[in-house]
């Protein structure tokens, strides 16, 4: 339909405007020799205005952990829940098991630390964990879509807790572009939205690898190609 194809369009262009953005600056950290954001916007434009870009950074950070909070919390709490039901000897348990000391568990006491720890090199293991995890979920949604599960007649099709719509072209504009849109747009853009990350990965390339600043910029455009296209 015009709506699929209109999707597809923006995921294409929001992932090249993405991956150049994020390359142009590790260019920028090339050219400085800055490590975070901050010190490259000071280093490129100046001082005085050097709070922008770590003013936005920490209202996106800010943002997001809301919002992963938030998720995390509904999973987890439905989780557990269901544990808890299974075992009626933990029944005492369950009001601890709701959303909100849910939420509040797992903001003080994961994401907290989280945001407060300076070296992420010992969550190297989880994180590989956690990207094959996120390509056996992509793999598994790709047959569940092929063996047709949850079409009418199917055998999951009853216990979906919402029906699926039927496609339908779009007549005019307006179907297509209009203002549930951004809600697609925002979701993707935020997907992408870690270039904070730029210099400083880019000079951890350049310290463990030897070469020139040129050769490191060549190795990390074709690994950031390389992970936009797979994330796209």
């Amino acid at each position: 339909s015009q709506g699929l194809l209109v999707a597809t369009v923006i995921i294409i262009s929001m992932t090249l405007l993405s991956g150049y953005t994020f390359q142009m600056v590790a260019e920028s950290s090339a050219d400085t020799g800055a490590a975070d954001f901050g010190n490259t916007w000071a280093a490129s434009v100046g001082d005085s205005s050097a709070w922008l870009p770590r003013l936005a950074v920490g209202i996106m950070s800010f943002t997001t952990c809301t919002v992963y909070a938030m998720i995390l919390a509904d999973l987890s709490s439905s989780i557990l829940q269901t544990c808890l039901a299974s075992v009626p000897m933990l029944g005492a348990l369950k009001p601890f098991c709701a959303r909100t000391p849910t939420l509040i568990g797992l903001t003080c006491f994961v994401l907290l630390p989280l945001c407060l720890a300076e070296d992420f090199s010992s969550l190297a293991f989880t994180s590989t964990l956690g990207l094959a995890a996120c390509a056996y979920l992509a793999l598994f949604s790709i047959w569940r879509a092929l063996d047709g599960s949850y079409l009418p007649g199917g055998k999951f099709f009853k216990l979906a807790p919402y029906q699926p719509s039927p496609l339908m072209g779009a007549s005019k504009l307006d179907d297509i572009v209009n203002p549930r849109a951004l809600i697609f747009l925002s979701n993707i853009s935020t997907a992408y939205m870690n270039h904070g990350m730029a210099p400083a990965t880019f000079q951890e390339l350049i310290r463990g690898s030897s070469g020139t600043s040129s050769q490191g910029l060549r190795r990390y455009a074709m690994a950031v190609a390389g992970a936009f296209a797979v994330a796209g």
